[in-house]
């Protein structure tokens, strides 16, 4: 006849008291690996599309219409004070610097109020400024050569996502928060490997939309700091 003994209570209670906390640590642990697996499998254009869910959850920018008032700064310069009236719904765009330079476009066709402009720099201005004020909603863009690959890179001991575009004049990489996906800066690199490296913070709301507030400038591969803008106030018109 054989015995079974059974277990010491006290012993038991001694491993469960140890084990269920371990194993709460190892569930914790997989649930945040997953996660993390999961993010790491994203690929690009899923990772821009939650980077636009959190800046423009409304998708208001193909509407997009308000007056931008920039104070823009560089070393050893007075600040430039620039308007920028921005209609997406009808392709209206018009910049005014401070009264001596207003110009614009009206879809392909442009104007010019006041200063020595040319056609070509009206386009070029327009296509600056709602480009990087609109993004990452630009990238959205028919044609745009996003790549499919999600990688990760390090500024100044943050990690972050990145997202590339291999336009034909240089290279664009944009650096996503891992947490919230929001844009948190941008780099371009021509084949010269000459470029810029653009730094952005503060967030505001302009209608729905949350839009950075101050970009700062740094030209690469020194970093050396180039310019300040800093958007002031935004009004309907």
């Amino acid at each position: 006849m054989k015995l079974f003994l059974l277990p010491n209570p006290f012993f038991f209670k001694l491993v469960m008291k140890n084990f269920i906390p371990f194993l709460m640590t190892v569930l914790v642990f997989w649930v945040g690996f997953n996660s993390t697996y999961a993010q790491g499998k994203l690929t690009a254009e899923e990772l821009l599309a939650k980077s636009i869910e959190f800046h423009d959850p409304e998708h208001q920018w193909n509407q997009f219409k308000s007056i931008l008032n920039f104070d823009e700064q560089q070393p050893e310069k007075a600040v430039r004070k620039t308007q920028v009236y921005i209609d997406n719904s009808i392709g209206y765009f018009k910049l005014n610097r401070g009264d001596e330079e207003i110009s614009g476009m009206s879809l392909d066709s442009c104007f010019i109020i006041k200063g020595s402009v040319s056609c070509q720099r009206a386009e070029m201005m327009r296509d600056y400024y709602l480009y990087l004020w609109g993004l990452p909603m630009k990238l959205k863009d028919a044609n745009t050569p996003l790549q499919p690959t999600v990688n990760t890179e390090t500024i100044k001991g943050i990690d972050y996502f990145t997202i590339q575009v291999n336009y034909p004049k240089d290279t664009w990489t944009f650096f996503l928060n891992k947490e919230d996906y929001s844009l948190q800066a941008y780099r371009f690199i021509k084949p010269d490997k000459s470029g810029e490296l653009i730094e952005l913070a503060d967030l505001v709301s302009v209608g729905a939309m949350r839009i950075p507030k101050t970009r700062k400038w740094f030209a690469l591969p020194e970093n050396n700091y180039i310019a300040t803008d800093i958007l002031m106030t935004s009004e309907g018109y």
